[in-house]
C-alpha cells in the first residue's frame, strides 16, 4: 500500500508471470509462492483493496492467478471505446471467447483469493462496492470468473448484499434491499461494478436482476448520469426476446426523452440489442425516426439530425434548425446510423430516402468527418438498391480527388468505386489522377491506387 513499495510488489508479480511463460518445471514452485502471497494479502483485504496502490497490486495478483500480467490481455480492456464497440455489435466481446477457451493457470488460488476478499464474516461488502479502488478489483475478479457459473452464482449475490443459497432460492424481494440497489447504481464506483455484473451474470441471475430489481425503474435510471450506463449494460446483455420485450415496454416510447436528456447511449444499446436478438428492429427504427422529426415533417431531415444530435436537441429554435457547417458530427449519432444501415431494407426506407436527400455539400462534409464517413460507408455497404447508392455517389462528383487524400475519405472513395458503373468509375479515377503524386505520399494512397487500378 506504499507508493514506492507497490512498484516493487508489481515488479515481483511480473517476474513470477514471466517464469510461467518459460517452462512447466517451475509451475509448482510458482503455485507455492502464489499461495503464500494470497495468504498474506487476505489478512487485511479491505484496506488493501480500498487503497489506490494496493488496489493495483491486488489486480495484478488476480491476473497472476490467470497466468498473465496486468493488462497483458486485450480481453481485460476497459477503454470506453472498446466497451462501446462491443455494446453496439461493432466487435465481439473479449469475454465471450474467454468463456469458451480460457482456463485459469491456478483456478484454486483465484477462487480462494476471491472468496477471502468477499467473506461476509470478515469484510464489509457495503464499503467495497462503493469505493472506486476496490470496485476496480471486484470488476477484475468478475471478468476473470466469466463463464464459471457456480462461482458467479455465489459471488454476485454476496456483492448485491444477499445471502441466497448457491444456484437456487433467489429471494431478492425485500423492498428495502431493492431500493438499496436502485439507489447504489447512482454511485459511480457501484455503477461500473454493476455494468460488469450484468455482463458476466449467468442467465438465471440476469433474469432475476431484470425482472425483480430493475423492472419499472429503467427510465428513471436512464435519466441519471451514471445510472444510464447500467441501463446500457442491461440492454446490451439481454439474453432473450422476452428480455427485450420487457425492456421495450419501458423505454420504447421514450426515445425522444432520452435524446433530449443527452442519453443517446441508451437508444444506441436498444438498437444494437434488437439487431443482435432479431426482435423489435422495425419498432426501434420507427421510434428513432419519430424522435427526431415532427409528425407531419418530411423524413428527409432524419439523417442530418441524428448526425448532429446535440446541435439539434440543444437548439432553442428546432423548427428552423439547419445543418451546422464546420461542426464535428456526433460520435454516438454516427454509430446509431451505422447500426441502422446494417438492418434489412424494409425497416430503413425512411433512412435511405433521408441520406439520399442530403445536399451535395452536406454529403461532402459528412465524407470528410470521421464519423460521417463511416455512415456513408455503412450506407454503401447496406442492402439498399444500387440505384440509391449511385444517387449518393453522384453527389460527390468533382470531389473524389480531395477526398482520396483524407485518411478516412480514401475508404469512402473505395466504397463509392465499388458500387459505381463503368462511367462513374472512370469519373472517380480521372479525378484522382491530378492528386496522384500527393496521394502516393499518404499511408493509404498506394493501396487505393492499386485497388482502383488507377494506372490501368
Amino acid at each position: 500500500m506504499d507508493r514506492s513499495g507497490s512498484h516493487v510488489a508489481e515488479t515481483a508479480l511480473k517476474s513470477l508471470a514471466l517464469h510461467l511463460q518459460e517452462d512447466n518445471e517451475t509451475h509448482s514452485l510458482i503455485e507455492e509462492t502464489l499461495s503464500t502471497l494470497c495468504q498474506e494479502i487476505v489478512v487485511n483485504p479491505v484496506d488493501v483493496m480500498c487503497n489506490c496502490y494496493g488496489s493495483h497490486v491486488m489486480r495484478s495478483l488476480l491476473y497472476l492467478c490467470e497466468g498473465e500480467t496486468l493488462g497483458s490481455s486485450e480481453f481485460h480492456s476497459s477503454k470506453p471505446s472498446v466497451l462501446l464497440a462491443e455494446r453496439l455489435n461493432l466487435r465481439s466481446s473479449q469475454l465471450d471467447g474467454h468463456k469458451l477457451q480460457h482456463h485459469q493457470k491456478f483456478p484454486d488460488k483465484l477462487k480462494f483469493l476471491v472468496s477471502e476478499m468477499l467473506n461476509p464474516c470478515r469484510v464489509d461488502i457495503a464499503t467495497l462496492v462503493v469505493n472506486q479502488y476496490s470496485s476496480l478489483v471486484l470488476q477484475t475478479a468478475l471478468k476473470l470468473l466469466a463463464g464459471h457459473e457456480q462461482e458467479l452464482l455465489h459471488v454476485i449475490p454476496v456483492l448485491l448484499g444477499f445471502s441466497a443459497e448457491t444456484g437456487s432460492g433467489w429471494n431478492f424481494m425485500k423492498a428495502s434491499e431493492l431500493k438499496n440497489i436502485l439507489s447504489l447504481v447512482e454511485e459511480n464506483a457501484y455503477s461500473h461494478l454493476m455494468e460488469v455484473i450484468l455482463e458476466v451474470a449467468p442467465d438465471t441471475l440476469y433474469d432475476e436482476l431484470l425482472t425483480k430489481v430493475f423492472r419499472s425503474s429503467l427510465f428513471k435510471m436512464s435519466s441519471h448520469h451514471t445510472g444510464n450506463f447500467v441501463v446500457q449494460s442491461l440492454v446490451s446483455h439481454a439474453r432473450s426476446h422476452d428480455h427485450m420485450k420487457s425492456i421495450w415496454e419501458e423505454l420504447g416510447t421514450k426515445f425522444k426523452n432520452l435524446l433530449e436528456m443527452g442519453r443517446p447511449g441508451v437508444v444506441a444499446s436498444l438498437l444494437a440489442a434488437s439487431q443482435r436478438l432479431q426482435t423489435h428492429e422495425n419498432k426501434c427504427c420507427q421510434a428513432l425516426a419519430a424522435a427526431v422529426r415532427l409528425e407531419n415533417e418530411s423524413t428527409a431531415c432524419i439523417v442530418s439530425r441524428i448526425l448532429f444530435l446535440d446541435s439539434y436537441f440543444y437548439s432553442e429554435d428546432k423548427d428552423n434548425w439547419n445543418w451546422p457547417n464546420g461542426v464535428k458530427m456526433h460520435v454516438l449519432g454516427s454509430l446509431i446510423l451505422q447500426s441502422i444501415f446494417r438492418l434489412p431494407n424494409d425497416f430503413i426506407l425512411e433512412y435511405i430516402y433521408s441520406i439520399t436527400s442530403l445536399e451535395n455539400n452536406q454529403v461532402l462534409e459528412a465524407s470528410k468527418d470521421p464519423g460521417g464517413a463511416r455512415v456513408i460507408e455503412a450506407f454503401l455497404n447496406s442492402n439498399a438498391s444500387t440505384k440509391h447508392k449511385r444517387k449518393l455517389v453522384i453527389k460527390l462528383r468533382g470531389h473524389f480527388g480531395e477526398l482520396s487524400v483524407y485518411p478516412s475519405g480514401s475508404f469512402t472513395v473505395e466504397k463509392c468505386f465499388n458500387v459505381s458503373n463503368l462511367s462513374l468509375r472512370e469519373t472517380i479515377v480521372s479525378e484522382i489522377l491530378p492528386v496522384q503524386s500527393e496521394l502516393l505520399k499518404t499511408k493509404q494512397g498506394p493501396y487505393l491506387m492499386r485497388k482502383l487500378d488507377v494506372e490501368g
